[in-house]
């Protein structure tokens, strides 16, 4: 089980983990928030660069990459519209 993070806490583990392009990390943040990895990888994949879109507090190119990620496997990203 997780131990409780404060919210701040949890947004610099949050932002930490997925500024990183590193899967390795990606998989370590969610088991330290005790988020079950999804087994189909694309799935997994698609959880972390969703994330990465919607995060305006992430680095722009982080945020582009993810959003040509998911663009590319024909999927919908969480950014507002401001990432063309």
């Amino acid at each position: 089980m997780p131990k409780k993070l404060s919210l701040e806490d949890f947004i610099i583990l949050r932002n930490k983990a997925l500024s990183s392009d590193d899967e390795n990390d990606w998989i370590a943040y969610y088991i330290t928030i005790g988020q079950q990895i999804p087994s189909d990888r694309i799935v997994f994949l698609a959880s972390v660069h969703k994330a990465r879109t919607a995060i305006k507090t992430l680095d722009i190119e982080k945020r582009l990459i993810s959003k040509k990620w998911l663009t590319e496997h024909n999927m919908q990203s969480f950014d507002d519209g401001e990432l063309a």
